[in-house]
């Protein structure tokens, strides 16, 4: 009975070493994963800027590459482009 009181108390000693353990690595990684969100909010944001901006020089690109379609063929016209 001794024995088992003892080992009750090892293992509840145990159990809570490793709630502390938890907890602290808990604490300790919520300002990584803060500035992961940060970045990845950043990110996404630059990504969307840039997206527009490409849009918005292709379609402003479309009525010199309509004309350059009436005027020649295909062929000359994605030559002109790149």
């Amino acid at each position: 009975m001794l024995l088992n009181s003892s080992n009750a108390g090892f293992f509840d000693n145990l159990k809570q070493s490793f709630a502390c353990l938890g907890s602290q690595l808990s604490c300790a990684f919520q300002p990584v994963l803060a500035s992961g969100q940060t970045l990845g909010t950043q990110l996404l944001a630059q990504a969307a800027q840039t997206g527009s901006t490409l849009a918005g020089q292709a379609l402003s690109d479309y009525p010199r590459f309509l004309h350059l379609l009436e005027k020649n063929n295909s062929i000359e016209v994605m030559r002109d482009i790149t």
